[in-house]
């Protein structure tokens, strides 16, 4: 990845039509293999619900019902329990009262499979005679041509009015015998049932459930996981707020959208509220939680993998980042769960029928208007989350060594997503998907990021719900085929957006980056020690001790280098050079004009005795060698602690402030030294000797001189207000009657509880000179 954050590589145009023939090839094999292995080939559905409600109010209407403005509802449920339980279509229809009743099964040749009425008018009386004909002809309706396989077992005769037949036929080897049941009122049929009870007469088993994780049950554990890593780091890492907040909406946002388009008769449904409670609790905070958490790590360790990601989040859909990776991983979701399903149809196509079952398409897809559109209305699998958004980064950060990191990752993930398959079959085979998948995902978030493996999680369930839909008989496969093309036009889509300026596909070696660029940190940390050290052997290790005064420094820089500077330079005749210097900027770049700068005024104090005369040199160095976007402030004073007496130049620096003690009446003051001064480095000499002007101040017993830089009046609270002259000139009033190294303490103290938990932004210097008397 270069320097400005962006990969080396993009995908051709060639490269992308490739991707999608391959993506149309991979969903044609998928659809061969799901009639091979899934338990979707089985359904072999002739009819869609179109088809069984307009058939379901034809017969209404031979009852003489309008049904019209009735409700209706449909829904594909199994019309008999089992394995192996066939699948149909059942059509409720509700009048306004909520009294009467007309409701349909059908089974997926189209046969009618169930009906009932209520309450239904009683049709022209019949003898028992003619009532069991009417009920034989009912059954060859219900079963065809094994009706003379069936026997009558039971038969009511009719108090309430009502006939009853039963008729059972026990099916060859032993297995669940099945029942048809006939309620006739007079010559109108009343209820039509098929259904089957085991040899024993009780109901057949469901299918038993083995090992099996899911994040909507189980997923506590993972969720406690996130939960203690992200609350721990919370409090110092609030921009994760915005990212976690917004993905956590989506996927509620979408979860509830295919809530709504597919829960048909939601109002009368006794678990309305939790069909729409459950997917914001269990899929939107629980993925918000999961992100929050693996961002924290992610963001230090894994930068190039959440960039696209984050650009998605931003609302930047359309960008070459963001439409590289939806298009790349809604295509790579096809291929994945099409090496499943090739995976499994190899091992053992007998052993594997139920291994995916657990994948199979939600039987509302089939019961909705529009089954395209519902079977790959975008759903993100939580595994699929909890592996890429948390653990992957997670492991990254704890093992820091990417070698080590992705064969751990894989490995939870076989474990992750073997745990999502329901089946009794033996735990190496849910494993061995599992290990397929987390192979495959992997491969897609290692090129494509954590935005690509989240597409390909809504791909591989569309694609696996599209299948299913395909390999039926009737209209429902042109559903599924219309529905494969919609999901590669969009990927498409993204395709052609892709090719604008901007990210495509990361280039693998970006994956190294975050490694190199540790080193490369620690290197540059070390350096910067090394140079930080430097800087500060270059200030003195402590002020002179001078007769009749006090005197204390200190420099604070904002990062491991700073810009300010102060010295104590010995002149002749016992006098004392004292200079505070500022240079523009910060870091490595300040240092260095520090650097020179104090070369510069050791060299001028060494052989001119004027604080204007040394002060030109050093501004005459500066403007020849330095950039003219950099510049120096300097306070430079002569002091004569024998005379008590202070001539000073301010070459555009902080005014100093002069501590006047109280005495004659006087009461003590602060008196800011204002000369005017230009910067050194600003302007050639002439310029530069025409604003300088020199002063000479005269000390009293008592009095203080406090120099500092501008990191002191311009540090911030954490609402960004500045610290202030005002401020700090009230510090220094407050300083009457301490020594220099008192008054110097008291001053940072105040202006660091003034700073609380906001960083320090710039450099902080400070030199106190304390008069005690006169030498």
């Amino acid at each position: 990845m270069s320097s400005g954050g962006e990969p080396r590589r993009s995908l051709s145009r060639r490269g992308w039509v490739g991707l999608l023939l391959a993506g149309g090839a991979a969903f044609g094999l998928l659809v061969l293999t799901t009639g091979q292995v899934d338990e979707a080939a089985s359904w072999d559905l002739e009819l869609d619900r179109r088809q069984a409600v307009e058939t379901t109010r034809e017969m209404a209407s031979g009852y003489g019902l309008q049904t019209d403005d009735w409700e209706l509802r449909a829904r594909a449920e199994r019309l008999e329990e089992g394995p192996g339980a066939p699948l149909g279509y059942l059509v409720e229809l509700r009048d306004g009262n909520g009294i009467g009743s007309f409701d349909t099964a059908f089974r997926p040749d189209g046969r009618l499979a169930r009906l009932e009425v209520k309450p239904s008018r009683a049709g022209r009386p019949l003898d028992e005679t003619q009532a069991r004909e009417l009920a034989e002809v009912q059954l060859r309706r219900l079963v065809g041509e094994e009706a003379p396989a069936f026997q009558l077992f039971f038969e009511d005769q009719p108090r309430s009015g009502v006939y009853r037949y039963r008729w059972s036929r026990e099916e060859p080897g032993g297995g669940p015998i099945r029942i048809a049941e006939v309620d006739l009122r007079g010559d109108r049929v009343e209820r039509l049932v098929l259904g089957r009870r085991s040899a024993a007469g009780e109901d057949a088993p469901e299918d038993k459930v083995g090992f099996r994780l899911d994040l909507e049950d189980a997923g506590l554990v993972v969720l406690v996981l996130a939960l203690l890593v992200y609350l721990g780091q919370a409090l110092f890492y609030r921009q994760l707020l915005r990212p976690m907040f917004t993905f956590g909406a989506l996927v509620a946002l979408t979860e509830l959208a295919r809530v709504a388009f597919l829960a048909e008769g939601l109002r009368e449904r006794p678990d309305a509220l939790a069909l729409f409670f459950r997917p914001v609790l269990l899929h939107g905070v629980i993925a918000a939680l999961l992100l929050g958490a693996g961002l924290v790590a992610a963001r230090r360790f894994t930068p190039a993998l959440v960039w696209p990601f984050e650009e998605f989040l931003r609302g930047r859909l359309w960008s070459g980042s963001v439409a590289a990776s939806v298009a790349f991983g809604l295509l790579a979701g096809v291929g994945a769960v099409t090496l499943v399903a090739l995976a499994a149809w190899a091992a053992s196509a007998a052993a594997v029928t139920t291994l995916l079952r657990g994948h199979s398409t939600d039987l509302a897809v089939l019961a909705s208007p529009w089954p395209a559109l519902g079977a790959w209305l975008p759903r993100l699998p939580l595994a699929v989350v909890a592996q890429f958004a948390f653990l992957v980064p997670v492991l990254h950060a704890t093992l820091r060594r990417p070698w080590a990191a992705r064969p751990a990752a894989v490995a939870l993930g076989t474990v992750l997503f073997a745990a999502q398959l329901i089946s009794a079959e033996p735990l190496g085979m849910r494993l061995a998907a599992g290990l397929v998948l987390a192979v495959t995902l992997d491969l897609v978030h290692h090129r494509g990021g954590l935005l690509a493996v989240l597409a390909a999680g809504v791909g591989a369930a569309g694609a696996r719900e599209l299948a299913a839909l395909a390999v039926q008989s009737g209209p429902l496969a042109w559903q599924g085929w219309l529905g494969a093309i919609g999901l590669l036009a969009v990927a498409g889509a993204f395709a052609a957006a892709s090719r604008r300026p901007g990210v495509n596909l990361l280039d693998p070696r970006d994956l190294g980056v975050p490694r190199r660029l540790r080193a490369q940190r620690e290197r540059i940390k070390a350096q910067l020690s090394v140079a930080r050290e430097a800087q500060m052997r270059m200030l003195p290790a402590r002020p002179p001790e001078l007769p009749g005064l006090s005197i204390a420094a200190s420099c604070r820089p904002a990062r491991e280098v700073g810009g300010d500077l102060y010295d104590f330079i010995p002149l002749e005749d016992g006098r004392w050079a004292v200079t505070v210097g500022d240079v523009s900027g910060k870091g490595m770049v300040a240092s260095l004009y520090m650097t020179l700068t104090k070369g510069l005024l050791l060299a001028a104090a060494e052989h001119l005795t004027s604080a204007r005369t040394a002060l030109g040199e050093v501004n005459k160095g500066l403007y020849r060698q330095c950039d003219k976007s950099t510049f120096v402030t300097l306070w430079y004073g002569i002091l004569d602690p024998g005379q008590g007496s202070l001539t000073y130049l301010r070459a555009g620096h902080n005014p100093p402030l002069l501590r006047r003690a109280a005495r004659n009446g006087k009461p003590a003051e602060t008196v800011p030294l204002r000369p005017p001064g230009l910067g050194l480095g600003l302007a050639d000499t002439p310029i530069f000797d025409g604003v300088a002007k020199e002063e000479t101040l005269k000390l009293a017993p008592g009095d203080a001189l406090f120099v500092y830089s501008d990191g002191l009046p311009e540090a911030m609270d954490p609402e960004r207000q500045e610290y202030g002259d005002d401020r700090l000139a009230a510090a220094v009033a407050r300083t009457d009657g301490l020594s220099a190294e008192q008054a110097r303490d008291a001053i940072l103290a105040d202006v660091t509880a003034f700073m609380g938990s906001a960083p320090q932004h710039d450099d902080m210097t400070l030199v106190v000179l304390r008069l005690d008397q006169v030498a």
